[in-house]
């Protein structure tokens, strides 16, 4: 039987978009003791579990390298969610360097992603606007054509400004329509992360753009609390071993043993 966790990843944001789709994942943290280097590895089970649509690991990869996945379901949950992790870098990057970005459309303009340059005008000066403190909400707004169009510090968090109504951009139906950013991002209760959206339309694209930021960020909590595995590599020896950051004296003495012999 082939091994489920056979294939791995060193990629956060890879792994957070197949977290999206239910794909189980395992991390791995090992720390060479010689060096001081960290390598945090991913390994993705090979189908989806808990119930819903059935993914296979192969299988989107596979299509997502060739191009298939974005010409057959150019909203697929899994680029939707590639597209949030691109955006929210873009995003961070021009909060912190100051660097032009502007939405241009991608995947036959059924979404958008940010690319360098200068929004336009009509974004810029729009009349009817609202304000967001959450940059990932930002990010996956930013999939449905709808731009940050300001950036301001109030002195406690950033506060990002964007219109009301987006780019157009065609819909899951095949009309042409502007994404209405204000209805998308109302929150299911004050003070949750949950959208009402993923509650009366859990399929919309941009749950799926906004999940992955979530899960990306369950990620980096749960690494930080995940045990290490040292590779010790004396020098010398041409031997290693790899054993927890704390491990017994019975493994030490073992380990000892081994480079002895």
């Amino acid at each position: 039987m082939a091994d489920i966790w056979a294939w791995q990843t060193t990629n956060t944001k890879l792994a957070s978009c197949l977290g999206l789709l239910k794909l189980p994942l395992r991390t791995q943290v090992t720390q060479d003791a010689r060096s001081g280097g960290v390598i945090t590895q991913f390994f993705v089970g090979d189908q989806s579990i808990g119930g819903g649509r059935v993914y296979a690991r192969d299988f989107i990869l596979a299509a997502w390298k060739k191009g298939t996945l974005e010409v057959q379901e150019p909203l697929h949950p899994f680029l939707q969610g590639l597209r949030a992790e691109h955006n929210y870098d873009m995003l961070l990057d021009a909060q912190k360097q100051g660097r032009r970005i502007r939405l241009v459309g991608v995947a036959g303009s059924h979404a958008a992603e940010y690319r360098d340059g200068e929004e336009l005008p009509e974004m810029l000066n729009a009349s009817m606007v609202f304000q967001l403190a959450d940059l990932s909400l930002v990010a996956a707004l930013g999939t449905l054509g709808i731009p940050c169009i300001k950036k301001e510090w109030n002195g406690k968090h950033h506060l990002y400004t964007l219109p009301v109504e987006g780019h157009a951009l065609k819909q899951r139906d095949g009309s042409i329509a502007r994404y209405n950013g204000l209805n998308l991002a109302v929150r299911a209760e004050p003070g949750s992360s949950r959208l009402q959206l993923e509650d009366r339309d859990p399929d919309h694209p941009l749950v799926s753009a906004y999940g992955t930021r979530q899960i990306h960020g369950q990620i980096l909590r749960h690494l930080k609390e995940e045990r290490r595995l040292m590779l010790v590599r004396p020098q010398g020896t041409g031997r290693s071993a790899i054993i927890t950051d704390s491990p017994s004296h019975r493994v030490e003495d073992i380990v000892a043993r081994h480079f002895k012999t």
